[in-house]
Parts: C-alpha cells; structure tokens; sequence
C-alpha cells in the first residue's frame, strides 16, 4: 500500500499512521503537507525509504520509523534537517548504519 494525500493538509503539524501496511513513499508522498513536524510511521511494511521522501519537511522534528522492514538508513546526503532532533529506526533489519548516515541532521550527528 502506498500512502498519499491531498493538497488540503497543508496546515498538518502531526501524522500517525501506525499499522497501516504502508510499503512504499514516493518522492512526492509528503509534498503536500509542507509544515510536517512529526512523522510516526511505525509497524508498517515499510523495506526502503527512496530518495526525496522527506525533501519537503525542512520543520521536520521527529521521525520514527520503527517497526518496518527496513534493512538500511540512507537519506540524501543534499538534504539537511536542521530541526530533527528525534529519529527512531528500531525494530528493522537495520545492522550497520553507513558512516555519513546521520549527517544530513545536525542535532543528531
């Protein structure tokens, strides 16, 4: 299942969209709501996270992501996430996180 929304949740601070069985973001999954300060998207099938998923969430404070099937944590290395200072990646099949892995986010690397 993917997950998309519509340009009337442009205003949208929180999403919790735990148990869903979201598999897949596209580049363009968060577009539409710009002002995203926290995103849970914990137990759902969730293997891989693509490029530019997050690249519209500059205000971005808290991702967790735990739960999934993720195997690895690769965001762009372009973008930066001046306001994250909560990323939560347990719970996936994640063994070894790459040595710039958490460089694109100040507070945590």
């Amino acid at each position: 299942m993917s997950l998309y929304f519509s340009s009337g949740l442009v205003h949208l601070r929180r999403l919790r969209m735990k148990r869903n069985k979201i598999s897949q973001l596209s580049s363009t999954t968060f577009a539409p709501t710009p002002h995203l300060q926290e995103v849970h998207l914990d137990d759902n099938a969730l293997v891989e996270v693509q490029l530019g998923v997050f690249s519209s969430l500059k205000n971005l404070q808290i991702l967790s992501l735990q739960y999934n099937r993720m195997r690895r944590w690769a965001p762009e290395p372009h973008l930066k996430f001046p306001s994250l200072f909560e990323l939560d990646l347990g719970h996936n099949l994640i063994s070894v996180l790459e040595r710039d892995a958490l460089a694109a986010m100040p507070v945590l690397g």
